[in-house]
């Protein structure tokens, strides 16, 4: 990959599911630094220590699940979405907004790029 930014064939780089022990390695060997890493990061799963990592390192992080995800949640959560939480819910409707617009929201304040699913057809 570096090659290729090297042949101006690409202009960055990006990692995805790094966790803080290999964007440290990464950052350890590359001679480009990543300038993105895509994780899922949501209200119920945060990732605090890793979003701030990042940032501190100048790697912009990237939500690619900031409504909430995987059948994990189903388990862990109880819900697959953060979208039916109450307190989310209830915050909506303080503010006038869905759950999703809070959630985004959230996500954009915490200084991460937000990837909001597609809508259902």
């Amino acid at each position: 990959m570096e090659d290729l930014v090297s042949m101006g064939l690409v202009r960055s780089i990006g990692i995805s599911n790094y966790d803080i022990f290999l964007t440290r390695d990464c950052l350890a060997y590359a001679k480009i630094k990543p300038a993105v890493n895509q994780i899922e990061t949501h209200p119920y799963f945060q990732r605090d220590s890793l979003v701030k990592f990042c940032q501190k390192h100048g790697i912009s992080v990237t939500a690619h699940t900031p409504l909430g995800g995987s059948t994990a949640n189903t388990e862990w959560f109880g819900s697959v979405s953060c979208l039916d939480d109450p307190v989310i819910k209830s915050l909506a409707e303080k503010y006038g907004k869905t759950p999703a617009q809070l959630v985004l929201r959230w996500g954009l304040q915490r200084n991460t790029v937000v990837i909001p699913p597609r809508p259902p057809r």
